[in-house]
């Protein structure tokens, strides 16, 4: 499942997402909810992929899990932190 997660400067994760929020019941060709997030500056949003099981978790539970994915963890090491430059 994808998700998105948001990045401060520090590479540290300060939030995810789904990056798509089925509705229930709906019907060929109509649209469903969506959602999304916007970092603030100098923070970033990635997309990832990662087990369903872990996508399902909420709140800080999520957060810890998410850096021991392998996904995840490749994102977070392209992250330029403060003090690295470009």
């Amino acid at each position: 499942m994808k998700i998105n997660i948001l990045v401060d400067s520090s590479g540290v994760i300060v939030g995810a997402a789904r990056s798509a929020i089925p509705t229930k019941g709906s019907k060929a060709g109509t649209s469903g909810f969506e959602a999304g997030m916007v970092g603030s500056p100098g923070q970033n949003v990635h997309e990832v992929e990662v087990p369903e099981k872990l996508a399902e978790l909420d709140g800080q539970e999520l957060l810890r899990k998410l850096s021991e994915v392998d996904s995840v963890k490749k994102v977070l090491s392209t992250v330029v932190t403060a003090g690295q430059g470009k």
